[in-house]
């Protein structure tokens, strides 16, 4: 019994979390996707390589998160952490500009998992972007675009007057009473020419003129 405590007291920091996930029953990418702690990271802490782990802050924020993850007590396991790194604390037993173990494991689960992006807030951007574009373009080419959709509203409606406008009446001018009109002159002309023909006698053609009996 003796010589299994001491055993446990000897053995670091790394090699005391990697056992207890072995207990677990937790491999090793299984918590690498849950804690969502780095490969590298996670290799660095159950091997005690201190000097490949990010700032201490950072640092002791992933040891509260694995402790979490191993139902082991944060506080313990950072201040394990912190002896075994030789993090030498101020007066007061606390450490300048580093915040708690478990804000410090806030700020990395945060970075860990970023926020996702609202889809209005993209399509806000992409408008937003278009419209710079937009205006990037009109004062390139010198282009006011209410005067320029003025223009062509304008030369929209001119077209349509012009296909819609009918065409322009003949205009009958009234004849005056008792004026024949063309269809009758031409129909008097036509039988006043019969007539004329008709009583003019031809004296042009050969007469023939029948002899009585007796008057010769």
């Amino acid at each position: 019994m003796t010589n299994d405590k001491h055993g446990r007291e000897e053995e670091s920091l790394g090699q005391f979390l990697k056992r207890t996930r072995i207990a677990r029953g937790l491999e090793f990418e299984q918590v690498v996707e849950e804690t969502r702690i780095s490969t590298s990271n996670l290799k660095a802490m159950e091997s005690d390589d201190f000097a490949a782990l990010p700032a201490d802050a950072f640092s002791r924020g992933f040891y509260t998160i694995y402790a979490r993850k191993l139902l082991l007590d944060p506080e313990e396991i950072v201040a394990r952490y912190r002896i075994e790194r030789g993090v030498i604390p101020k007066r007061g037993g606390t450490m300048a500009h580093n915040p708690p173990g478990h804000k410090a494991a806030q700020q990395v689960s945060n970075m860990a998992e970023p926020s996702a992006v609202s889809p209005l807030s993209t399509l806000g951007y992409i408008i937003l972007m278009l419209i710079i574009l937009a205006g990037g373009l009109c004062w390139y080419f010198n282009i006011n675009p209410a005067t320029y959709l003025s223009e062509q509203l304008r030369s929209f409606q001119t077209e349509q007057t012009e296909t819609i406008s009918p065409a322009p009446k003949e205009e009958n001018t009234p004849l005056p009473a008792g004026s024949p009109s063309k269809d009758q002159g031409a129909l008097f002309r036509v039988h006043g020419n019969l007539s004329l023909a008709l009583a003019t006698p031809d004296f042009s053609a050969p007469q023939f003129v029948p002899i009585l009996p007796g008057l010769v």
